[in-house]
């Protein structure tokens, strides 16, 4: 996703290289550190807790 929004900025603007090299692996990493207002959730934990919770009892209520 990061590549797309990359790619429909770079079409908006003709002050940016011709070129885009690759974003990289670690880029999330790089964000982050930048934008440090901006926090993180890990879905793993969430899909995981939503998982043990769900029984057929509270589907059906």
């Amino acid at each position: 996703m990061a590549e797309e929004v990359r790619r429909s900025r770079f079409q908006l603007s003709q002050s940016l290289p011709l070129t885009l090299r690759p974003i990289g692996e670690h880029w999330i990493d790089r964000f982050r550190i930048r934008h440090l207002e901006i926090q993180g959730i890990w879905a793993r934990q969430i899909e995981s807790a939503r998982h043990t919770a769900i029984n057929v009892d509270v589907v059906k209520t």
